[in-house]
């Protein structure tokens, strides 16, 4: 059996502690602007806000409590502005939902033709697992890709 002596081993910690720190003083630090920092967050579902936003005597428009599991997805079609004449759909996702009842949701309501292309389409762009819970505005005639990018990113 082979031993160890205490001063080797510190010496052996003392030169990687050295190296390492060699290393990093060659990497200079990266520079991040406010859109990385924002684009970053988004990666993580964190939500950024500006500064104006936090001073608010109002909630903001929109903003719902999270209601508990379980409970049946709803649907209210909405039309825009008159200036746009666009219809959308908000559907609302509540927390639990699988991507099967997201997909009957959205058959539901009109904006899929096809509940396995939907899930296909979900599994081969690997967003399964990031299907967001909220009220989300679809625009009719959007896209499968579309739909999928819309109920992804935060509301």
């Amino acid at each position: 059996m082979t031993k160890y002596s205490l001063k080797n081993i510190c010496l052996g910690i003392g030169i990687g502690l050295v190296l390492a720190a060699m290393a990093n003083i060659g990497a200079a630090p990266k520079s991040l602007s406010a859109d990385d920092i924002k684009r970053e967050a988004a990666k993580y579902g964190l939500i950024v806000m500006e500064p104006k936003d936090l001073i608010q005597k109002q909630p903001a428009a929109g903003k719902e409590t999270q209601e508990p599991v379980n409970q049946p997805e709803q649907q209210i079609p909405v039309k825009e502005e008159p200036a746009k004449q666009e219809q959308t759909t908000i559907i609302i996702i509540k927390s639990g939902s699988s991507s099967e009842s997201i997909a009957e949701l959205l058959l539901s309501n009109k904006l899929i033709e096809d509940k396995k292309v939907f899930l296909n389409r979900l599994t081969e762009l690997k967003k399964e697992s990031k299907l967001q819970i909220g009220t989300f505005k679809i625009p009719a005639g959007a896209s499968v890709d579309k739909i999928i990018e819309i109920i992804t990113t935060l509301p």
